[in-house]
């Protein structure tokens, strides 16, 4: 039995508790992110609405905060390969270089989310939850994602990884904006560009901000 008398058992115990049901949700979240990109891949057009009416708003905002996590993560490894020889030859970042680096993965995040909820609000349903611009801008940023990861490719390969997973990034904002935000196929086809000069101007505002 524990000692009710020892109040850092106790503590202990609910530490523990803790940290074990962060971890069954952290499991729970990979788990509905796979079957989220399992569910998009099999129906490119439709599968990002398919995967949400699954999920459930709640979830659906966990497994958009793991997808933009991984591209973190990614963005990280692969800012860290491009500066690679800097970093050999006895340079560093820096701490505030790593905190830079970090602030510049965000960026992206951030200017899309905005430009997901300014477009949904202007022209979109209006009553969409903020846990929806939440999972469609996590799905949107996977495929670059995948890109960072893969920058230590030869040049010629890296080019045409590249070209694959931009389109592939345009194709993901039209599907979002046509099944998920509801609008005509012919907005969704307009607005796409439109939504990557609001994630530059987004950008551009948080750097100057920022730096």
């Amino acid at each position: 039995m524990p000692d009710t008398n020892n109040p850092n058992e106790g503590s202990g115990n609910k530490g523990a508790e803790s940290g074990q049901k962060a971890l069954e949700s952290a499991k729970k979240a990979l788990g509905q992110a796979v079957h989220a990109i399992k569910t998009i891949v099999t129906d490119p057009m439709n599968g990002q609405s398919k995967a949400l009416t699954e999920l459930g708003e709640t979830n659906a905002f966990s497994v958009g905060i793991v997808f933009s996590v991984f591209f973190l993560i990614a963005a990280l490894i692969g800012s860290l390969g491009y500066f690679r020889s800097f970093l050999f030859w006895g340079g560093g970042l820096g701490f505030f270089g790593y905190v830079k680096l970090l602030i510049s993965s965000l960026v992206p995040i951030v200017g899309l989310f905005v430009g997901y909820l300014l477009i949904d609000k202007a022209l979109g349903k209006k009553d969409t939850h903020w846990q929806v611009y939440v999972f469609t801008t996590g799905v949107t940023v996977l495929p670059i994602a995948i890109l960072f990861l893969l920058f230590w490719f030869p040049y010629q390969a890296i080019t045409a990884i590249g070209v694959f997973c931009l389109s592939l990034t345009v194709l993901i904002v039209y599907s979002a904006l046509s099944t998920v935000y509801s609008l005509s196929t012919q907005a969704a086809f307009w607005l796409t560009p439109v939504l990557f000069l609001v994630v530059a101007l987004v950008s551009r505002v948080f750097y100057f901000m920022i730096f």
